[in-house]
């Protein structure tokens, strides 16, 4: 049902740090493990470490600052883990990138791409973003006939996740001049804020016929607020990002045309194979890419229960 790319892994205890009874730990710093789907995550990486007895995942959250995300590298090193996980608070990663390479620790970043150079003790585990952006476009052409006004609903300003979503939607819409982006504003991933948007939206602009976001969170925004507003289930076509359980609801309800599959399970045990692979000191890849997925109602089936 998911699609991960394995990585073949051969690693013995005496590779890496060990931690009391004889287990292998790995540190994870979460940027913010409140989100819904870096939540996701952080849930799918201590499920497949907690099947392993030897494994043990000691993940912190960093709420979203950096200054505290900084530290909990400083002190996972300290407690010498054998690698360390990372969802960056931002992308301009060196000084954590730094500090693990000087100290000899694996370093594998999940989930937003750092802005510098992978290799040499630092790997990237991810998805294509763009992708994501283009499954959204080219679904919307196939559900409006190639028309439309349309709205974005943008991630964190910085994210790479929302430059390159939102490049990849505007890339396929590009060739359909009768598909109009009518504005785009940042919602930060939150539902709050996507309800708030999109009720501003349909007072300014009410023939809007599209909401993209660029996660699932500000999709299920932008249905609070079309309900909220009277406006028909499905009249306006909204599209997502992540696949969390209440899209997949709106998605078999028939209040999302669609979200894409961000796959939370496979980015998880990506980076933990990954890390495990790096710790061992065996020859492992510097970017790991987890494919998205389109799910509509026609396939939702084929996710339930993910």
């Amino acid at each position: 049902m998911h699609h991960y790319r394995s990585l073949v892994l051969g690693v013995g205890l005496a590779c890496a740090s060990l931690a009391s009874f004889g287990q292998t730990v790995i540190g994870m710093s979460n940027s913010n493990a409140t989100d819904k789907y870096r939540s996701m995550l952080q849930e799918a990486a201590n499920a497949y470490t907690s099947s392993k007895s030897n494994i043990k995942l000691d993940a912190m959250n960093a709420q979203d600052d950096w200054g505290k995300q900084q530290g909990h590298i400083k002190d996972l090193i300290d407690r010498k883990v054998a690698a360390i996980i990372v969802l960056p608070v931002k992308n301009k990663t060196e000084p954590l990138t730094e500090a693990a390479r000087k100290a000899g620790v694996p370093i594998v970043y999940v989930n937003q791409r750092p802005a510098e150079a992978m290799g040499n003790g630092a790997a990237y585990v991810g998805s294509d973003e763009t992708m994501a952006g283009r499954l959204q476009a080219e679904q919307l052409v196939k559900k409006s006939g190639g028309k439309g006004e349309v709205f974005i609903l943008k991630g964190e300003a910085e994210h790479d996740a929302t430059i390159n979503r939102t490049k990849g939607f505007k890339a396929v819409i590009a060739a359909r001049p009768d598909l109009k982006v009518i504005g785009e504003e940042v919602g930060n991933w939150k539902r709050s804020e996507g309800k708030r948007l999109t009720a501003d939206v349909l007072k300014k602009h009410p023939g809007v016929t599209a909401i993209v976001a660029n996660n699932d969170e500000m999709a299920v925004g932008a249905i609070d607020a079309l309900a909220e507003a009277g406006v028909p289930k499905g009249k306006v076509l909204v599209f997502g990002v992540d696949a969390t359980t209440e899209a997949l609801a709106a998605v078999k309800d028939g209040s999302m045309a669609a979200t894409v599959l961000q796959n939370a399970r496979g980015q998880g045990r990506g980076a933990i194979d990954l890390a495990l692979k790096m710790a061992a000191k065996e020859a492992a890849p510097k970017e790991l890419m987890i494919p998205f997925e389109l799910v509509t109602l026609e396939n939702i089936q084929r996710y339930a229960g993910k």
